[in-house]
């Protein structure tokens, strides 16, 4: 649903996106899943991911999740009044790094 809200903010942004090797594991899963719910065929799963790892290579920057990225989004979602699922604040936490 936030599709064109991404696509908007990667045009509006000086240098490639970045995207994490969490980000990238992410979006795996979730191709995935839509593989498993029939949203298309598993058999083009190993197409997509492919496109996913040249899109990566070719027109962003890949950030590795480093240790000290947990350690910040395990203080995020600690936070009161702050409601984080574990992996947005990784990635909010890599994205401050």
């Amino acid at each position: 649903p936030t599709a064109g809200a991404v696509r908007n903010q990667i045009r509006e942004t000086d240098g490639p996106p970045l995207i994490s090797d969490f980000a990238t594991a992410e979006s795996s899963a979730a191709l995935a899943k839509l593989g498993r719910t029939g949203a298309f065929p598993v058999a083009r799963l190993p197409e997509l991911y492919s496109d996913l790892d040249e899109w990566a290579l070719a027109a962003a920057e890949e950030v590795a999740i480093v240790s000290s990225d947990i350690a910040t989004a395990n203080a995020l979602v600690r936070r009161s009044g702050v409601s984080l699922r574990v992996p947005d604040a990784i990635h909010i936490a890599a994205a401050h790094r």
